[in-house]
Protein backbone atom coordinates (compact mmCIF):
# COMPACT_ATOMS: atom_id res chain seq x y z
CA UNK A 1 0.00 0.00 0.00
CA UNK A 2 1.30 3.24 -0.93
CA UNK A 3 0.14 6.87 0.13
CA UNK A 4 0.79 9.85 -2.08
CA UNK A 5 0.74 13.11 -0.82
CA UNK A 6 0.87 16.46 -2.54
CA UNK A 7 1.66 19.82 -1.77
CA UNK A 8 4.52 21.29 0.26
CA UNK A 9 4.79 17.58 2.21
CA UNK A 10 6.67 17.63 5.48
CA UNK A 11 7.67 14.53 7.48
CA UNK A 12 9.05 14.86 10.58
CA UNK A 13 10.70 12.33 12.42
CA UNK A 14 13.26 11.98 15.67
CA UNK A 15 16.27 12.72 13.90
CA UNK A 16 15.55 14.54 10.72
CA UNK A 17 12.61 17.12 9.23
CA UNK A 18 12.30 16.37 5.27
CA UNK A 19 10.25 18.86 3.00
CA UNK A 20 9.05 18.46 -0.78
CA UNK A 21 6.48 19.45 -3.12
CA UNK A 22 5.20 16.24 -2.91
CA UNK A 23 5.79 12.22 -1.28
CA UNK A 24 5.24 8.94 -2.21
CA UNK A 25 5.09 6.56 0.98
CA UNK A 26 5.08 3.00 1.63
CA UNK A 27 3.23 1.63 3.99
CA UNK A 28 4.42 -1.50 4.12
CA UNK A 29 8.23 -0.86 3.63
CA UNK A 30 7.91 2.43 5.84
CA UNK A 31 9.94 4.05 2.91
CA UNK A 32 8.93 7.73 1.87
CA UNK A 33 10.17 8.57 -1.97
CA UNK A 34 10.33 12.13 -3.93
CA UNK A 35 11.16 12.89 -7.17
CA UNK A 36 11.62 16.76 -7.08
CA UNK A 37 14.17 18.90 -5.08
CA UNK A 38 13.35 17.95 -1.42
CA UNK A 39 15.27 19.42 1.56
CA UNK A 40 16.20 17.60 4.90
CA UNK A 41 17.44 18.73 7.86
CA UNK A 42 19.41 16.84 10.60
CA UNK A 43 17.35 18.06 13.94
CA UNK A 44 20.80 16.89 15.86
CA UNK A 45 23.68 18.52 13.97
CA UNK A 46 21.82 21.37 11.98
CA UNK A 47 23.43 18.88 8.27
CA UNK A 48 21.16 19.90 5.84
CA UNK A 49 20.55 17.94 2.62
CA UNK A 50 19.39 18.35 -0.74
CA UNK A 51 18.53 16.79 -3.82
CA UNK A 52 16.42 16.19 -6.64
CA UNK A 53 15.32 12.61 -6.32
CA UNK A 54 15.52 10.21 -2.96
CA UNK A 55 14.11 7.89 -0.39
CA UNK A 56 14.26 7.06 3.28
CA UNK A 57 13.62 4.14 4.68
CA UNK A 58 12.22 5.23 8.17
CA UNK A 59 13.27 1.48 9.76
CA UNK A 60 16.59 2.19 9.36
CA UNK A 61 16.65 5.95 9.01
CA UNK A 62 18.88 5.80 6.17
CA UNK A 63 18.64 8.42 3.16
CA UNK A 64 19.39 7.27 -0.59
CA UNK A 65 19.40 10.41 -2.14
CA UNK A 66 20.14 10.91 -6.27
CA UNK A 67 21.00 13.72 -8.65
CA UNK A 68 22.25 16.93 -7.78
CA UNK A 69 22.84 16.11 -4.00
CA UNK A 70 24.15 19.09 -1.55
CA UNK A 71 25.24 18.09 2.14
CA UNK A 72 25.90 21.27 3.80
CA UNK A 73 28.04 21.39 7.13
CA UNK A 74 28.93 23.74 9.44
CA UNK A 75 32.39 23.18 8.47
CA UNK A 76 31.93 21.64 5.07
CA UNK A 77 29.46 21.18 2.17
CA UNK A 78 29.90 17.87 -0.07
CA UNK A 79 28.09 17.89 -3.08
CA UNK A 80 27.56 14.63 -5.17
CA UNK A 81 25.56 12.78 -7.98
CA UNK A 82 24.87 9.75 -5.53
CA UNK A 83 24.64 9.81 -1.50
CA UNK A 84 23.23 7.02 1.14
CA UNK A 85 23.11 8.77 4.39
CA UNK A 86 22.33 7.09 7.84
CA UNK A 87 20.26 10.04 9.99
CA UNK A 88 21.66 8.21 12.97
CA UNK A 89 25.62 7.61 12.82
CA UNK A 90 25.89 10.34 10.10
CA UNK A 91 27.98 8.33 7.76
CA UNK A 92 27.56 9.22 4.24
CA UNK A 93 28.35 6.71 1.46
CA UNK A 94 29.63 8.11 -1.77
CA UNK A 95 29.57 6.75 -4.95
CA UNK A 96 29.89 8.47 -7.82
CA UNK A 97 31.43 12.42 -8.90
CA UNK A 98 31.86 14.02 -5.71
CA UNK A 99 33.10 17.49 -4.63
CA UNK A 100 33.61 17.66 -0.47
CA UNK A 101 34.71 21.89 0.66
CA UNK A 102 36.23 22.61 3.50
CA UNK A 103 37.62 25.74 5.30
CA UNK A 104 41.43 24.97 3.97
CA UNK A 105 40.61 22.81 1.23
CA UNK A 106 38.76 21.39 -1.93
CA UNK A 107 38.78 17.22 -2.23
CA UNK A 108 37.31 15.67 -5.10
CA UNK A 109 36.55 11.66 -5.64
CA UNK A 110 34.23 9.00 -6.98
CA UNK A 111 33.99 6.49 -4.22
CA UNK A 112 33.91 6.51 -0.56
CA UNK A 113 32.05 7.02 2.91
CA UNK A 114 32.36 10.36 5.30
CA UNK A 115 31.55 10.47 8.55
CA UNK A 116 30.03 13.53 9.62
CA UNK A 117 30.25 12.95 14.01
CA UNK A 118 34.21 12.52 13.51
CA UNK A 119 34.88 14.70 10.32
CA UNK A 120 36.60 11.19 9.10
CA UNK A 121 36.69 10.26 5.17
CA UNK A 122 37.89 7.22 3.36
CA UNK A 123 37.70 7.87 -0.33
CA UNK A 124 39.09 6.02 -3.60
CA UNK A 125 39.11 6.22 -7.26
CA UNK A 126 40.42 9.71 -8.75
CA UNK A 127 41.02 10.89 -5.15
CA UNK A 128 42.68 14.81 -5.06
CA UNK A 129 42.48 17.06 -2.62
CA UNK A 130 43.55 20.92 -3.31
CA UNK A 131 44.21 23.54 -0.74
CA UNK A 132 45.56 26.88 -0.94
CA UNK A 133 49.22 25.62 -2.32
CA UNK A 134 49.14 22.04 -3.05
CA UNK A 135 47.65 19.26 -4.72
CA UNK A 136 47.52 15.58 -3.54
CA UNK A 137 46.27 13.06 -5.77
CA UNK A 138 45.84 9.59 -5.13
CA UNK A 139 44.37 5.94 -5.84
CA UNK A 140 42.86 6.06 -2.12
CA UNK A 141 43.37 8.66 0.42
CA UNK A 142 42.19 8.82 3.97
CA UNK A 143 41.21 12.56 5.57
CA UNK A 144 40.61 14.10 8.98
CA UNK A 145 39.18 16.84 8.80
CA UNK A 146 39.48 17.97 12.41
CA UNK A 147 43.12 17.26 12.06
CA UNK A 148 44.00 18.65 8.64
CA UNK A 149 45.63 15.69 8.07
CA UNK A 150 45.44 12.96 4.84
CA UNK A 151 47.32 9.95 3.85
CA UNK A 152 47.65 8.77 0.53
CA UNK A 153 48.16 5.74 -1.07
CA UNK A 154 48.93 4.46 -4.82
CA UNK A 155 50.01 6.70 -7.66
CA UNK A 156 50.42 9.55 -5.24
CA UNK A 157 51.16 12.61 -6.82
CA UNK A 158 51.86 16.18 -4.55
CA UNK A 159 52.24 19.51 -6.78
CA UNK A 160 53.13 22.75 -5.29
CA UNK A 161 51.24 25.17 -7.43
CA UNK A 162 52.93 28.61 -6.23
CA UNK A 163 57.04 26.78 -6.79
CA UNK A 164 56.43 24.63 -9.82
CA UNK A 165 57.38 21.30 -9.07
CA UNK A 166 55.64 17.79 -8.24
CA UNK A 167 56.69 14.89 -6.25
CA UNK A 168 54.86 11.44 -6.82
CA UNK A 169 55.52 8.50 -4.97
CA UNK A 170 53.74 5.28 -3.73
CA UNK A 171 52.35 6.56 -0.70
CA UNK A 172 52.13 10.07 1.04
CA UNK A 173 50.94 12.59 3.86
CA UNK A 174 49.78 16.30 4.24
CA UNK A 175 49.13 18.35 6.74
CA UNK A 176 47.13 21.29 5.53
CA UNK A 177 47.51 23.32 9.08
CA UNK A 178 51.20 23.49 9.05
CA UNK A 179 51.11 23.13 5.17
CA UNK A 180 53.60 20.28 5.19
CA UNK A 181 53.81 16.88 3.45
CA UNK A 182 55.52 13.64 2.87
CA UNK A 183 56.04 11.28 -0.23
CA UNK A 184 58.11 7.90 -0.26
CA UNK A 185 58.53 4.56 -2.04
CA UNK A 186 59.89 5.44 -5.18
CA UNK A 187 59.32 9.18 -4.90
CA UNK A 188 60.41 11.84 -7.38
CA UNK A 189 60.68 15.42 -7.53
CA UNK A 190 60.60 17.50 -10.80
CA UNK A 191 60.98 21.20 -10.89
CA UNK A 192 60.36 22.78 -14.23
CA UNK A 193 61.88 25.86 -15.22
CA UNK A 194 62.40 28.51 -17.70
CA UNK A 195 66.17 27.54 -18.00
CA UNK A 196 66.33 24.22 -16.58
CA UNK A 197 64.33 21.28 -15.58
CA UNK A 198 65.47 19.31 -12.07
CA UNK A 199 64.36 15.79 -11.16
CA UNK A 200 65.80 14.34 -7.66
CA UNK A 201 65.22 10.74 -7.18
CA UNK A 202 65.19 9.66 -3.45
CA UNK A 203 63.56 7.42 -0.92
CA UNK A 204 61.52 10.06 0.75
CA UNK A 205 60.61 13.56 0.45
CA UNK A 206 59.25 15.92 3.21
CA UNK A 207 57.97 19.45 2.35
CA UNK A 208 56.94 22.29 4.48
CA UNK A 209 55.56 25.49 3.45
CA UNK A 210 55.91 28.62 5.47
CA UNK A 211 54.22 32.02 5.19
CA UNK A 212 56.49 33.12 2.06
CA UNK A 213 58.72 30.14 1.60
CA UNK A 214 58.73 26.74 1.05
CA UNK A 215 61.69 24.29 2.64
CA UNK A 216 62.09 20.83 1.06
CA UNK A 217 63.66 17.48 2.61
CA UNK A 218 65.02 14.51 0.83
CA UNK A 219 66.17 11.49 2.73
CA UNK A 220 68.47 8.40 1.30
CA UNK A 221 70.19 7.35 -1.75
CA UNK A 222 69.42 11.26 -3.13
CA UNK A 223 70.08 11.67 -7.12
CA UNK A 224 69.38 14.66 -9.24
CA UNK A 225 69.64 15.81 -12.82
CA UNK A 226 69.70 19.04 -14.68
CA UNK A 227 70.61 19.75 -18.16
CA UNK A 228 73.91 21.67 -16.69
CA UNK A 229 74.00 19.38 -13.08
CA UNK A 230 74.08 16.10 -11.50
CA UNK A 231 75.17 14.84 -8.46
CA UNK A 232 74.34 12.28 -5.45
CA UNK A 233 74.68 12.04 -1.28
CA UNK A 234 72.54 10.62 1.43
CA UNK A 235 70.21 13.39 2.01
CA UNK A 236 69.64 17.14 0.61
CA UNK A 237 67.73 20.02 2.00
CA UNK A 238 66.62 23.48 0.43
CA UNK A 239 65.20 26.64 1.23
CA UNK A 240 63.52 29.02 -0.72
CA UNK A 241 64.64 32.23 1.06
CA UNK A 242 68.54 31.59 -0.05
CA UNK A 243 68.27 29.36 -2.43
CA UNK A 244 70.75 27.31 -0.92
CA UNK A 245 70.81 23.28 -1.83
CA UNK A 246 73.15 21.78 1.01
CA UNK A 247 74.24 18.11 -0.11
CA UNK A 248 75.43 15.72 3.27
CA UNK A 249 77.53 12.59 3.53
CA UNK A 250 79.69 12.00 0.46
CA UNK A 251 77.85 14.11 -1.94
CA UNK A 252 79.63 14.15 -5.28
CA UNK A 253 78.59 16.76 -7.72
CA UNK A 254 78.96 17.02 -11.45
CA UNK A 255 79.17 20.21 -13.42
CA UNK A 256 80.35 20.88 -16.97
CA UNK A 257 83.84 18.42 -17.31
CA UNK A 258 84.42 18.74 -13.20
CA UNK A 259 84.14 16.49 -10.30
CA UNK A 260 83.60 18.00 -6.74
CA UNK A 261 83.71 15.81 -3.68
CA UNK A 262 84.08 17.42 -0.33
CA UNK A 263 82.29 16.66 3.10
CA UNK A 264 79.70 19.33 2.59
CA UNK A 265 78.58 20.83 -0.54
CA UNK A 266 76.35 23.68 -0.93
CA UNK A 267 75.27 25.41 -3.94
CA UNK A 268 73.21 28.42 -4.49
CA UNK A 269 70.53 26.95 -7.24
CA UNK A 270 67.30 28.93 -8.86
CA UNK A 271 64.98 29.20 -11.83
CA UNK A 272 67.78 26.54 -13.01
CA UNK A 273 70.51 28.30 -12.55
CA UNK A 274 73.70 27.80 -10.35
CA UNK A 275 75.07 30.63 -9.13
CA UNK A 276 77.88 29.94 -6.18
CA UNK A 277 79.24 26.95 -4.42
CA UNK A 278 80.96 26.29 -0.74
CA UNK A 279 83.30 22.95 -0.10
CA UNK A 280 83.47 22.50 2.97
CA UNK A 281 86.15 20.01 4.40
CA UNK A 282 87.84 17.42 2.05
CA UNK A 283 87.23 19.52 -0.65
CA UNK A 284 88.73 18.13 -4.09
CA UNK A 285 87.44 19.49 -7.63
CA UNK A 286 88.58 17.36 -10.65
CA UNK A 287 88.97 18.18 -14.11
CA UNK A 288 89.36 16.01 -16.58
CA UNK A 289 91.96 17.51 -19.55
CA UNK A 290 92.71 14.44 -21.75
CA UNK A 291 91.99 10.79 -21.16
CA UNK A 292 94.91 10.75 -18.70
CA UNK A 293 95.55 14.11 -17.33
CA UNK A 294 93.60 15.63 -14.78
CA UNK A 295 93.15 19.07 -13.16
CA UNK A 296 92.76 18.97 -9.64
CA UNK A 297 92.31 21.72 -6.82
CA UNK A 298 91.75 20.67 -2.83
CA UNK A 299 91.68 22.96 0.22
CA UNK A 300 89.91 23.01 3.76
CA UNK A 301 87.30 25.41 1.88
CA UNK A 302 86.48 26.27 -1.67
CA UNK A 303 83.91 28.85 -3.06
CA UNK A 304 83.09 28.79 -6.61
CA UNK A 305 81.43 31.34 -8.55
CA UNK A 306 79.28 30.51 -12.02
CA UNK A 307 78.00 32.60 -15.15
CA UNK A 308 75.61 30.84 -17.29
CA UNK A 309 75.78 27.17 -15.12
CA UNK A 310 80.15 27.69 -15.96
CA UNK A 311 82.09 27.89 -13.55
CA UNK A 312 84.42 31.19 -13.67
CA UNK A 313 85.95 31.72 -10.68
CA UNK A 314 87.17 29.97 -7.62
CA UNK A 315 88.28 31.01 -4.25
CA UNK A 316 91.09 27.98 -1.94
CA UNK A 317 91.21 29.02 1.65
CA UNK A 318 93.31 26.47 3.80
CA UNK A 319 95.92 24.07 2.71
CA UNK A 320 95.41 24.91 -1.33
CA UNK A 321 96.74 22.75 -3.30
CA UNK A 322 96.86 22.77 -7.09
CA UNK A 323 97.77 20.53 -10.02
CA UNK A 324 97.33 21.78 -13.57
CA UNK A 325 98.86 21.50 -17.26
CA UNK A 326 99.46 23.59 -20.01
CA UNK A 327 99.35 22.75 -23.54
CA UNK A 328 100.55 23.65 -26.70
CA UNK A 329 99.02 26.47 -28.34
CA UNK A 330 99.27 25.26 -32.00
CA UNK A 331 98.28 21.94 -31.25
CA UNK A 332 96.64 21.56 -28.14
CA UNK A 333 99.16 18.90 -26.58
CA UNK A 334 99.63 18.86 -22.97
CA UNK A 335 103.49 19.60 -22.38
CA UNK A 336 104.01 20.90 -18.39
CA UNK A 337 102.67 19.94 -15.39
CA UNK A 338 102.17 23.14 -12.41
CA UNK A 339 102.57 21.33 -9.07
CA UNK A 340 101.12 24.53 -6.51
CA UNK A 341 100.87 24.78 -2.69
CA UNK A 342 99.48 27.90 -1.38
CA UNK A 343 96.73 28.54 1.58
CA UNK A 344 94.84 31.09 -0.35
CA UNK A 345 94.72 31.46 -3.93
CA UNK A 346 92.19 32.55 -6.09
CA UNK A 347 91.26 30.18 -9.57
CA UNK A 348 90.15 31.87 -12.87
CA UNK A 349 88.55 29.49 -15.63
CA UNK A 350 87.81 29.70 -19.63
CA UNK A 351 84.70 27.14 -20.38
CA UNK A 352 86.30 24.33 -18.73
CA UNK A 353 89.79 24.64 -17.93
CA UNK A 354 91.78 26.48 -15.85
CA UNK A 355 92.95 30.07 -17.03
CA UNK A 356 94.87 31.76 -13.91
CA UNK A 357 95.80 31.17 -10.46
CA UNK A 358 96.60 34.12 -8.96
CA UNK A 359 98.50 33.29 -5.31
CA UNK A 360 97.35 35.07 -2.81
CA UNK A 361 99.58 34.08 0.32
CA UNK A 362 103.21 32.24 0.14
CA UNK A 363 103.38 29.61 -2.17
CA UNK A 364 105.69 26.35 -2.62
CA UNK A 365 105.76 24.04 -5.87
CA UNK A 366 107.60 23.98 -9.67
CA UNK A 367 106.48 23.57 -13.24
CA UNK A 368 108.27 21.00 -15.15
CA UNK A 369 107.70 19.05 -18.34
CA UNK A 370 105.42 16.06 -17.82
CA UNK A 371 106.92 12.66 -17.55
CA UNK A 372 104.20 9.76 -19.68
CA UNK A 373 105.58 7.82 -16.81
CA UNK A 374 104.54 9.93 -14.13
CA UNK A 375 100.78 9.83 -12.79
CA UNK A 376 99.69 13.27 -11.43
CA UNK A 377 97.00 13.29 -8.32
CA UNK A 378 96.77 14.25 -5.26
CA UNK A 379 95.75 12.51 -2.25
CA UNK A 380 92.05 11.61 -1.96
CA UNK A 381 91.75 11.56 -5.77
CA UNK A 382 89.09 9.66 -7.43
CA UNK A 383 87.28 9.51 -10.44
CA UNK A 384 83.41 8.15 -9.53
CA UNK A 385 81.23 6.36 -11.81
CA UNK A 386 79.21 9.02 -13.01
CA UNK A 387 75.09 8.47 -12.08
CA UNK A 388 72.41 7.48 -14.79
CA UNK A 389 69.41 9.06 -15.82
CA UNK A 390 66.70 6.29 -14.85
CA UNK A 391 65.12 4.27 -17.55
CA UNK A 392 61.97 4.85 -18.04
CA UNK A 393 61.54 8.34 -16.51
Amino acid sequence: QKANIRGNVTLYSKEIDLKAPSLDYDLKNKIAFYNQTADIKNKNTGNRITSKKGNFNTINNTFFFKDSVELINIDYTLKSDTLVYNTVNEISEINGKTRIITKASEINCNKGWFDSKRNISSLIDSVFIKSKTHTLSADSLFYDENSGQAEAYGNVVLIDDTSHWEIIGNQGFYDEKIDSASIYGNSTLTQIEKEDTLKIFAEKFITKREENYYELFCFNKVNFFGNQIKGKCDSLYYNEIDSLMHLYKEPILWIDESQITGNLINFKIKNGKVFNMEIMDNSLIITQKDNIHFDQIKGDYVKGFFIKNHIRTMNIIGNGKVIYFSENEKNKNITDVNNVECEKMKIKFTEKNIKEVIFQSETSGNSAAILAEKKYKLEGFKIHEKISFPKGE
